[in-house]
């Protein structure tokens, strides 16, 4: 699985400063897990976890070449039957997520990307359901998801019980419309923060100054 935008967007936007123990939903090629653990040295262990056979054996490679090793583990499992260890809960839960719906028009080609892009292997409300079963009484789930399915997932988590209390609207270019949000959830409601980010000015790869502050530590070239 190729290492999109959204996951390099997630990663570096998601505040983990403060967290000790995180969990990545769907890691993929483990790239969200390993950005966390670059980011905060005091992160004492990143649970990723993944679906598809394959995905989990190139994380736990990447994750083996890395130098953190130690701290990240990669499991195989569906989130719906994730189980937690000696009821430890997580205060960072952080997710690309699977978007599109069964009666999508646009459907990826190959099993395992359209595993992880579909929502027939888990839906907006199961990962609320199972977030708010495994994140503690002031933890976060942060996700990214394209702008319409950003939209119906804040309001399916009033309904789950948690609140989001920070968003980031990104466009890929400035002169072009929000096409995603960052999104921050938790079970106490604050005063929600609103960012906004550009990804790119109207050359493509002519990255804007907020993107490079943001992403530059994860890039070798930038």
């Amino acid at each position: 699985m190729k290492i999109g935008t959204d996951g390099v967007l997630l990663g570096a936007w998601a505040n983990c400063q403060n967290a000790q123990k995180a969990l990545d939903i769907g890691t993929g090629t483990g790239v969200i897990a390993l950005m966390l653990a670059q980011r905060n040295p005091a992160l004492q262990k990143i649970d990723g976890i993944e679906l598809d056979t394959e995905a989990t054996q190139q994380a736990i490679e990447n994750v083996q070449r890395s130098p953190w090793s130690d701290r990240i583990e990669i499991i195989q499992s569906p989130l719906q039957t994730f189980k937690l260890a000696q009821n430890a809960q997580y205060d960072l839960i952080i997710s690309n997520p699977p978007f599109f719906q069964k009666d999508a028009n646009t459907s990826p080609s190959g099993k395992s990307r359209t595993q992880a892009r579909h929502t027939d292997s888990l839906s907006f409300e199961e990962l609320l359901e199972h977030a708010c079963r495994l994140m503690t009484p002031n933890g976060q789930l942060n996700v990214v998801l394209p702008y319409q399915e950003g939209l119906h997932l804040k309001s399916l988590a009033q309904n789950a019980g948690l609140h989001c209390n920070r968003m980031a609207e990104v466009k890929s270019v400035a002169h072009k419309p929000v096409r995603r949000f960052l999104l921050c959830f938790e079970k106490a409601e604050k005063e929600p923060v609103i960012e906004q980010l550009t990804i790119q000015h109207r050359e493509r790869k002519n990255y804007t100054d907020e993107y490079i502050a943001l992403t530059k530590d994860f890039y070798l070239k930038m």
